[in-house]
């Protein structure tokens, strides 16, 4: 496919589309719960803050990632809905950090898998998303 210099109509265009995009959704099977979840797309804003957290944040702290995906992961599986008060209160998990229920269902690993499942199903892929065809020259 020959790629195009694109114009302000397509980025527009682009724009408009994510703004009026209905939010995807997916089941995921899990082993360690013999089952599916049904997870929902990161909207944009979402996802741009996870992904800075992760490029940007300490990385120095390994906890900070994972915590980072413990909040996505109970945000947006949404069937069982994580965020139910009686399921919070039942795993004994703070008012302050009902996120950290996640960690009373899930293994890290799985965690972090469904973290990357969340990511991909709103559109971001970490290879080739962007690619150097050929230099400019002036």
């Amino acid at each position: 496919m020959e790629k195009k210099v694109v114009s302000i109509q397509d980025l527009i265009a682009k724009a408009k589309g994510r703004e009026e995009k209905e939010l995807k959704k997916a089941e995921v099977y899990i082993k360690s719960i013999d089952g599916l979840v049904i997870i929902q797309e990161p909207d944009k804003a979402k996802v741009d803050e996870y992904l800075t957290m992760i490029a940007y944040g300490n990385k120095n702290k390994p906890e900070d990632m994972k915590t980072e995906n413990e909040k996505l992961v109970y945000e947006f599986i949404v069937e069982p809905d994580l965020r139910d008060e009686a399921l919070r209160k039942s795993l004994k998990v703070s008012a302050k950090h009902p996120y950290q229920v996640v960690n009373k269902i899930f293994d890290t690993f799985e965690v972090a898998l469904l973290a990357d499942e969340l990511v991909k199903l709103a559109g971001v892929e970490s290879t080739k998303s962007v690619e150097l065809v050929d230099e400019v020259k002036n």
